[in-house]
């Protein structure tokens, strides 16, 4: 039984670490071609209406730099937030897809995405070069996952728990292939599978 269990959550973390998630679309603080930011409208005649209607709403300093801007462009709702130099560090936007939280470095380097879509929610951690290094996620049925990249940004350990399954942790070599399974079944049974480059196994325990 634990062997079977070792080869579905091998399967299972390979699919999870396949299509890690990017950026919930652009992030620039500009308005699209086809909206200037209009000013929208304030009350009729002269008479307050106690609301304020724009497509974009921009904050500025003192010295007159974009700090922050929300806007609203088709199906996208977005807010921006800039540092000192105008540099975006944190957005946050809405759209068809879900809700996404993305953060920057000061070199404008995607460090942090933060989603909730169909699938689930994730949690992804990139380096300085941009590149993918950790995620975390939960998926629609509740199946939580570690997953662990390389420099290169490839898959190499995924730590998982699947429903009716169990939890295991998978390792892959830089081909992504796995070439460990550790596992523990739904009754307590514990078990470990080598696999070779070609995913033969080579060795089981117990």
């Amino acid at each position: 039984m634990w062997k079977v269990t070792v080869l579905v959550l091998v399967a299972c973390a390979l699919a999870a670490c396949e299509g890690p998630p990017g950026p919930a679309g652009p992030t620039g603080l500009q308005g699209s071609a086809g909206d200037p930011g209009p000013a929208g409208v304030l009350g009729l005649a002269g008479e307050p209406t106690g609301e304020l209607r724009v497509k974009r709403l921009v904050l500025v300093d003192n010295g007159g730099k974009e700090r922050a801007a929300l806007e609203i462009d088709g199906d996208r709702l977005r807010l921006a937030l800039c540092d000192e130099a105008g540099q975006p560090r944190a957005v946050l936007a809405v759209n068809e897809a879900g809700p996404g939280l993305v953060l920057f470095d000061e070199k404008g380097e995607l460090r942090t995405l933060l989603g909730v879509n169909e699938a689930g929610q994730n949690l992804s951690l990139f380096d300085e070069a941009g590149v993918l290094r950790a995620g975390l996620a939960v998926n629609k049925e509740g199946g939580p996952a570690l997953l662990l990249y390389d420099e290169k940004g490839d898959s190499r350990a995924a730590l998982i728990v699947v429903k009716e399954v169990g939890p295991g942790l998978v390792l892959t070599d830089e081909d992504g292939k796995a070439r460990a399974g550790l596992a523990v079944d739904k009754e307590g049974g514990p078990g470990l599978v080598l696999y070779d480059e070609n995913g033969g196994i080579v060795k089981s325990l117990p």
